[in-house]
Formats: structure tokens, sequence, C-alpha cells
């Protein structure tokens, strides 16, 4: 099994986020100080910034291990198998063919790089990343 440790860009991604959807929260609690429906507002708004978070944190990328039956993928909250069967091709990828990469649904940054991307010359993809660089 070998450890998906964060890399550098991951760890400032991750550290400014948690600040910043934190520190939106208590904005918010300064801003509305004068109303009375900030009363039920303000905990359902907290409530959801720290869903996001936990979610975020829960869909981490743990460590992985190579199988018989294929790439075992360990998340926080659980285990994903990728089927060798699905696995068309491992290739190192060159950086100039991720340029334009979107990411389409996941999660950019926040703990890890995860989730589905897309770009022209490769169509979409599914990543499963805790650094940018090797």
């Amino acid at each position: 099994m070998y450890k998906a440790s964060l890399g550098k860009s991951v760890k400032i991604s991750s550290i400014f986020s948690t600040i910043l959807l934190l520190s939106i929260v208590f904005i918010f609690k300064l801003i509305n100080n004068n109303f009375a429906q900030e009363d039920i507002m303000f905990p359902i708004f907290a409530l959801v910034i720290l869903a996001i978070l936990n979610y975020s944190y829960g869909e981490r990328i743990l460590c992985y291990e190579v199988t018989n039956e294929g790439v075992k993928l360990v998340e926080g909250n659980n285990t994903e198998l990728i089927r060798k069967d699905r696995i068309l091709e491992a290739k190192l990828i060159d950086k100039s063919d991720l340029k334009f990469a979107i990411r389409t649904f996941g999660i950019g940054g926040v703990f890890s790089y995860s989730g589905t991307f897309t770009n022209k010359k490769l169509g979409s993809m599914t990543w499963y990343l805790t650094r940018k660089t090797v």
C-alpha cells in the first residue's frame, strides 16, 4: 500500500479554502448583526459551509494499492476499486497535454484533486491526485 501524501499546492489551497470558507461564516455573522432573520440563517449557512468542508475532507485520497484485481484507492470514508479491465492505458502525460483541462465535477485542490476533468486533446478523464508534480 502506497501513501498518497499531499503536495505543496494541495496543502496551500486546502488551508486557504478552509480559512476562506470559515471566514465567510464569521463575516456573514458580522454583517447581519442587526437582522432578526439572522437567528435562523446563520446556523443554516454555517452548516452548509461545514458540510462542504466535511465532504471534501471525506473524499480525500489517503493511499492506494496495486492488486491483481486492479488499483484500490482508499479515500477518507470509503475504498474504491478500479478494475484492471477498466484501465485502458497507463502512461506519462506531457504537461502540455493537460493545458486547459476543466473540472466538470469534483474537488479541485481542497484536500486533493479528484473528480472528472476534460480537455480537447485527451477528452474526459477521472483524476485521483494529491500532487500536481512528481
